[in-house]
């Protein structure tokens, strides 16, 4: 392609002002850039593109004589179609192989969340039946023999044998109480039964407390539909983060707020206790809860956000889609 095919010239248009010359180049302003040059002397560069799609680059210099003195303008049209081209070819390669690379990476995570569910789901069926068997097994076994102490204690009037008898039934009894404890904790009936705040306000009462701490519970008082699946999960993670908190904040007592969000989750646990530095504390083998929570909910699209340095307060934010159904839908079919 010449200069006269791009600026559509003839021999006619010899001696013509560029105004004038009707060219095939999309160039608004090249007059004025042109002026420009004359008054100042100084080069200007452009990059043109033709109707066609053709890209050129255009330069227009001062022409001077040999005394320096100017005499005109130099404008000069560099074809770089092809390089530009040439330019886009690793990119288009690029693309071409990280594109099936992140397709991969979106179905392994989507495979991931599902994953995660399903082990979620199968873990809770094996807490329940466990749970189911402690209740119905060992629960009768101290209920019934609790009855049988009871009724040797009314047989026998005797001080000296009624009192052993009776410390020994309140053993039973404060056995029996740990088990009900033990049992709940394993499987929750009041998730199942009216959702994730009563069961967290169960976690808070005495004489079920996390390792005795004391935690105020604020949720607005207004219900949170939440999916079974997430609310297992969510009790999980704020049970595991109470226990850090009394074991390594230095206090008896936090602040556990539960809100919705539109569709998601956030509950944050706060304490006044000496903090930590977070990186840190997740680097060391020890970290494996924080870790495992991170995880399962990075993969049904929620977090954890902590805030806390050594010697400050700390904060800890959990957030969690409500719906099931919008984690991993494939686990509905």
């Amino acid at each position: 392609m010449n200069l006269q095919n791009v600026l559509s010239l003839s021999l006619s248009d010899q001696g013509r002002p560029l105004g004038e010359v009707s060219q095939e180049l999309v160039a608004d302003g090249l007059i004025d850039a042109a002026k420009a040059v004359v008054n100042t002397l100084s080069p200007f560069q452009r990059e043109l593109k033709m109707r066609s799609g053709r890209r050129f680059l255009c330069r227009i210099l001062p022409y001077s004589t040999d005394n320096d003195s100017l005499c005109g303008i130099v404008i000069i049209y560099i074809d770089i179609t092809n390089g530009e081209h040439n330019a886009q070819m690793p990119i288009k390669a690029c693309r071409q192989v990280t594109g099936p690379l992140e397709r991969c990476m979106q179905e392994r995570t989507a495979q991931l969340r599902a994953l995660t569910m399903e082990l979620t789901l199968a873990e809770e069926q094996a807490r329940h039946a466990l749970a189911h068997d402690l209740h119905d097994d060992l629960g009768q076994i101290l209920t019934v023999t609790r009855h049988k102490l009871a009724a040797w204690e009314k047989e026998n009037q005797s001080p000296s044998f009624r009192q052993p008898v009776r410390e020994i039934s309140s053993l039973f009894a404060k056995a029996h109480q740990s088990l009900h404890s033990m049992v709940f904790q394993l499987c929750p009936p009041l998730l199942h039964e009216t959702g994730l705040v009563s069961a967290l306000e169960w976690l808070t009462e005495a004489p079920h407390r996390v390792c005795g701490l004391n935690v105020s519970i604020e949720d607005g008082g207004l219900p949170i539909p939440l999916d079974l699946p997430v609310a297992t999960l969510v009790f999980r993670a704020v049970r595991e983060i109470l226990i850090n908190v009394a074991k390594h904040a230095g206090v008896d007592r936090a602040v556990l707020s539960v809100k919705r969000m539109g569709g998601r989750l956030k509950i944050v646990i706060a304490d006044a206790g000496q903090g930590f530095d977070y990186d840190a504390v997740l680097a060391q083998p020890g970290a494996l809860g924080l870790r495992s929570i991170q995880e399962r909910l990075s993969y049904i699209e929620g977090g954890i956000e902590i805030e806390s340095r050594p010697g400050k307060s700390t904060q800890v934010s959990l957030l969690a889609p409500l719906a099931y159904a919008s984690i991993a839908p494939e686990l509905l079919e």
